[in-house]
């Protein structure tokens, strides 16, 4: 799984602006920076010019925001580390958790998944 399809799938899937795709991705850590011109580069498809590779750490901290948008944020817990590598498990569980998919919902998934083309693009 290629981390800008990922990205450009939940952004186009969500309708997300520019803009809040970036709040987003404060969202799991104020300090991370992304600049909109980044964001346009990593929602390009590869080949088009000014396309540019969302990084792992791109892609986790925009999901780990996801989870505070979509869930809210956990005070009682203290935050968790946002993870170096992202795997197509991680992206997974973090999509599972901020949509609050149940085990019936995730096979649906599959099971549509497998119907259609089963990409991201």
């Amino acid at each position: 799984m290629i981390n800008n399809d990922v990205l450009r799938s939940i952004r186009y899937m969500l309708d997300l602006s520019e803009p809040k795709v970036i709040e987003i991705a404060r969202l799991a850590d104020s300090s991370f920076v992304v600049e909109r011109d980044d964001v346009r580069g990593f929602l390009r498809k590869e080949g088009e010019p000014g396309y540019l590779a969302c990084s792992d750490e791109v892609l986790a901290h925009f999901l780990d925001g996801m989870i505070v948008h979509l869930r809210g944020r956990d005070d009682s817990r203290p935050p968790r580390p946002v993870e170096k590598r992202i795997s197509n498990n991680v992206v997974m569980k973090k999509l599972r958790v901020a949509f609050e998919l149940k085990d019936v919902d995730m096979h649906q998934v599959f099971v549509d998944g497998k119907k259609g083309s089963g990409s991201f693009s």
